[in-house]
């Protein structure tokens, strides 16, 4: 997360709790006053009671409790005509609904309250209303009327010489002042409160004015003064034994140390929490919750803690309380983790606008305006992500205009112009400031680039007019970004200069404080920052040189101090790599990316396999390897350029599947999850060969480096290996053959994605072969006997090999037998896999179950299942499961001690998508709904030597750097070394013919491969459309050991 945005968000958070650290009540309960006669009924007696009542409630934050006794006491006050006795009930009533953040009901206590105080002249309480009305206009952004209030409030105290009175009237007229930005007047009325206090020994109030002093000091970054008076205050609360107070201290001093010391910080933050549990002080407990989760999100980017161990358990307690405002700022603070960590995450638009319902419902503009601008920052992140707008930090210029990208960007700009709009109206600037941020990169990745400059200048505007130079930074970076997109790169680099200007000016005050030459930790990241942004102007300029000089500089900072993230340091080396690669220095482009894939590595381990409480899922390990494929690509295409074929093969390789590769590593080891000291070590270019060697195989692997080039070794059984670039450039995209060329054999899947193809099958089909097979085909082997494998990559798994033609019409698998494997290294291991398991024992085959409910309507039924799978368990002497015999309990059981497992049912694709995809229909028994799911596949220990899934859809699932990930993947990591499944929605009538050649030619020929070659040969015979005998692929191991 960028430091503009842990700046602003940092202030709204900061803005929205300064009350509760003031310590300063809303308003005082009013105490029953001498001027009023003592003489009472018992009707007034028991006003009185339910007063105390009410009071003695709210006292112990026991808010809703607290108003049934006060509205009690209101109407019987109102019977006896008491009028003082009414405008006490009022005005705790009203401070209530204050501290509840119901600010219209609030009000009208309030004004209730003070009509009366005026009618009856009792002045106290009129100066009493009239600060409470001033604290909730001031909650509610009306800033002049507020101060309008307080200096009437702060009249009549003085008028009345109640100085506690006027203590209080100050300290909340500084607040009010602090929340406008004027530190000097806010600290000059906190000052006066404090001579005040001071002289009434009133030590509590003492302590919170220290704080508010301290927190107008920070705010002009003056952190000496800050943190000496909070140092003052948190003495003088431990020596009175106030634990209040120590901890409200103890919470402002984590804000302090949350920029720039996170050990002090969580120290502060726990300290406080634990005095409030100790207290049973539930609200505040609530607070220093939502402020930790503040710190976690915006200072050191951990959402997940800031979900985990703050947002969300303060949640129950805002709710206990009825809190609304408070929930609100806590629903806005886990939805702009879930919108920062995984834009366009439903969870993100869910959260926000729970938020965003509540904030409205209390009128807090405050918190209404923050969502309002996160929700445009959501779906402008949404579309940047999706898009890639801003490669390596720098804004493209290629802006897609599809529907879908148009729909994003107009909903970013609605919900930031709205959030802009409402900060404007509340006198937030620092709020119109971060919405101009959103405005400033939504009309930029549109292409808007004047109005985008121009909401940065505005922006620019602000943040000069608060001296947070932070983000003024942050704004002239931006603003370099934007004239660099319009190729004005003389302005946009000046725009970078004078950032860096303004880091290297505070850091030259750091040091002359110091009186010593040292880097800030805090500066540190901002200057090299600034560094990586002047380097990217310069490369997008076309100036490789400066800019390398730009990217070593940061990195040369980083040596020297050993301060900031790896992720930052790692952003920078990539920029690095990219600028030398463009320079052709080709042997410094191929160090930086092979320390970035080390770097990375280190890190994945570590977070994938290293001691945790929690250790990451399978799904979490994938998605890590995931985000080092770019680089992986970038090193390829570097080798390549130097002619170091096998050199990038090998690079190739180890990018591949790799958290599968472990997995079956540390299962052969009889670990069910891998152990980092043990996981298995890349393959080198001799195990490569060898591997082509011992499964006599020639291999063919793909790499899909862009949309220009696709990358094919082959590897021959004797070591030879053969390298081809197969120019993409002047065909289709890879996506779009690969879903033509399914689509023109007339494909019906489960999946929504297959188009339906306009040409001729034989065309799309033989594109395809010209893209794939044809760069290489003389390098096959000219024995049809003699197996390929295919190692594909992305949409190449769905690439249906044997239906592809080349230019005399044959079919590939007429000329060669073909299987497929995620990487190489997997054939390594499910030939392990093999060796150890039953080859002799029973077999399972399942046909046409008793089919479960899906959407709400039974699945079809499969006659010829029924019959494919008593036709296959004649053929394997056993007894099929059929109808309600083929339940899921009973179906586990078996597989567990099969040799085969034959599966003939419906696939299903989708299910179970929020895990691994893919699910098998079986018939439901007792409490489970009849489906088995790849989830479920994954975790289980079989030792059958072969799988067959005769069912739609089988072979398909999400597309990874794994390789696919659905049941097919599921079945290998359980322990099945070869699997057969099918591409797409395979013909009920033709998979059973299919299906009982293929078992027939495996009794007279134990290689899978080859059986499943003369199967299609055979059905094609019967059924020539390929739809219906080349949906079919082994993965994995072909050979029975």
């Amino acid at each position: 997360m960028s430091v503009k945005f842990k700046s602003l968000n940092f202030v709204l958070a900061f803005l929205s709790i300064v009350a509760v650290d003031g310590g300063l009540p809303i308003a005082q309960p009013f105490g029953t006053p001498p001027v009023i006669a003592q003489t009472v009924d018992g009707q007034k007696a028991e006003a009185d009671r339910l007063l105390n009542q009410g009071i003695q409630l709210y006292e112990n934050d026991q808010l809703d409790a607290a108003i049934p006794p006060l509205q009690q006491a209101l109407e019987l006050y109102r019977q006896v005509k008491d009028r003082n006795g009414e405008r006490r009930s009022l005005g705790n009533l009203g401070y209530i609904y204050t501290r509840l953040g119901k600010y219209t009901q609030a009000l009208d206590f309030e004004n209730q309250s003070l009509a009366i105080a005026i009618e009856i002249k009792h002045r106290l309480g009129e100066g009493q209303a009239l600060r409470g009305l001033s604290d909730i206009y001031r909650l509610q952004g009306n800033f002049d009327q507020a101060i309008e209030y307080g200096n009437k409030s702060l009249a009549i105290m003085r008028e009345l010489k109640n100085r506690k009175e006027e203590a209080y009237a100050l300290s909340s007229l500084g607040i009010i002042y602090h929340n406008l930005k004027n530190y000097n007047k806010s600290i000059e009325f906190h000052q006066q409160s404090l001579e005040i206090q001071t002289e009434l020994k009133n030590q509590s109030e003492v302590v919170n004015t220290l704080i508010n002093i301290g927190i107008a000091y920070r705010a002009q970054n003056q952190n000496n003064q800050a943190l000496e008076y909070y140092q003052r205050g948190l003495k003088i609360a431990r020596e009175a034994n106030d634990k209040v107070n120590e901890a409200k201290v103890l919470r402002r001093l984590g804000t302090f140390y949350q920029s720039s010391d996170f050990s002090k910080a969580y120290t502060a933050f726990q300290g406080s929490l634990k005095l409030w549990r100790e207290l049973k002080n539930r609200p505040q407990e609530a607070n220093t919750l939502l402020q930790m989760g503040d710190f976690f999100a915006l200072w050191q980017s951990n959402c997940s803690r800031a979900i985990e161990e703050a947002y969300t358990p303060s949640l129950p307690i805002f709710r206990e309380l009825r809190d609304r405002g408070s929930e609100a700022r806590a629903l806005a603070g886990i939805g702009q983790c879930y919108a920062d960590e995984h834009a366009g995450n439903e969870k993100a638009f869910e959260v926000l606008n729970q938020g965003l319902t509540l904030a409205r419902e209390v009128n807090d503009r405050w918190t209404e305006g923050r969502i309002l601008t996160a929700l445009g920052k959501s779906y402008q992140s949404l579309d940047e992500r999706k898009n890639n707008r801003w490669k390596s930090g720098i804004l493209s210029t290629d802006f897609s205009q599809s529907p879908e990208s148009i729909e994003q960007a107009t909903k970013a700009l609605r919900y930031s112009q709205q959030g802009l709009k409402i900060a404007q109206e509340a006198k937030n600037r620092w709020g119109e400031a971060l919405a101009l941020a959103n405005l400033g990169r939504t009309y930029g990745v549109l292409g808007e680039h004047q109005k985008a400059i121009d909401s940065q200048k505005q922006r620019l505007m602000i943040t000069r007019e608060y001296q947070d130079t932070t983000v003024e930074a942050e704004t002239l970076h931006l603003l370099g970004r934007l004239y660099a997109a319009r190729g004005e790169f003389s302005t946009a680099i000046a725009q970078h200069q004078a950032a860096l200007e303004i880091y290297r000016t505070r850091q030259q005050r750091y040091e002359d404080s110091l009186r010593k030459s040292n880097l800030s930790p805090s500066l540190l990241y901002g200057y090299r920052e600034s560094l990586m942004h002047l380097g990217d102007t310069y490369q997008q300029s076309g100036n490789y040189q400066k800019a390398i000089q730009a990217y070593e500089e940061a990195l040369d900072l980083k040596n020297k101090k050993g301060s900031g993230s790896g992720s930052f340091e790692i952003a920078i080396r990539r920029r690095l790599g990219y600028a030398f690669l463009r320079d052709n220095q080709l042997a410094q482009a191929e160090t930086a990316f092979r320390d970035i894939l080390t770097s990375d590595e280190d890190f994945r381990i570590a977070v994938a396999y290293g001691s945790s409480s929690k250790p990451a899922t399978d799904a979490e390990r994938i998605n890590m390897a995931e985000l080092q494929a770019s680089d992986y690509r970038e090193l390829q295409k570097i080798l390549i350029l130097q002619n170091r074929v096998e050199a990038a093969l090998e690079v190739a390789e180890e990018a591949r599947a790799k958290v599968l590769v472990e997995l079956l590593f540390a299962r052969m080891k009889g670990r069910q999850v891998p152990d980092f000291k043990t996981l298995p070590t890349p393959l080198k270019l001799a195990e490569i060969r060898q591997i082509a060697k011992t499964q006599n195989s020639t291999l063919v692997q793909y790499s899909l480096i862009d949309s220009e080039q696709l990358y094919i070794w082959v590897i021959k059984p004797s070591g030879e290996i053969k390298f081809q670039i197969s120019k993409l450039a002047k065909m289709a995209p890879i996506e779009q053959m690969v879903a033509e060329s399914r689509g023109s054999i007339a494909v019906i899947s489960t999946a929504p994605t297959t188009p339906r193809s306009t040409t001729q099958p034989e065309t799309d089909l033989q594109r395809l072969y010209q893209a794939l097979v044809a760069p290489i085909a003389a390098d096959l082997p000219t024995d049809p006997n003699q197996r390929v494998t295919f190692l594909p990559q992305g949409e190449l798994f769905f690439v249906p090999f044997p239906a592809l033609k080349d230019e005399q019409g044959r079919y590939l698998i007429e000329k060669h037998t073909i299987s497929t494997a995620p990487s190489i290294q997997t054939l390594q291991l499910t030939r392990e896999q093999a060796k150890k398991a039953q080859v002799n024992g029973n077999s399972l085959v399942v046909g046409n179950p008793k089919m479960p409910i899906f959407e709400g309507e039974p699945l079809s039924d499969l006659p010829g299942a029924r019959q494919e799978a008593i036709a296959i368990a004649k053929l394997l002497n056993t007894q099929p499961l059929i109808g309600e015999q083929a339940t899921k309990s009973t179906v586990l059981n078996q597989m567990k001690s099969a040799s085969i497992i034959h599966l003939a049912t419906h696939g299903l694709l989708n299910q179970n998508k929020d895990k691994v995809p893919g699910a098998i229909a079986l018939a439901p028994s007792g409490s489970d709904n009849g489906f088995l799911t790849s989830s479920e596949i994954f975790d289980l220990k079989l030792t059958a030597h072969l799988a067959v899934l005769s069912a739609c859809d089988t072979g398909r699932g999400d597309i990874k750097g794994d390789g696919v990930i659905g049941l097919s993947r599921s079945l290998i990591a359980a322990g099945v070394p070869s699997v057969v499944v099918s591409l797409w929605a395979v013909n009920d009538q033709s998979t059973s013919v299919f299906m009982s050649h293929f078992y027939r030619n495996l009794t007279t020929n134990p290689n899978k491969a080859q059986a499943l070659r003369q199967t299609m040969l055979d059905t094609m015979k019967q059924y020539p459309k390929p739809r219906d005998w080349a949906a079919f692929t082994l993965v994995g191991e072909s050979d029975r050991l």
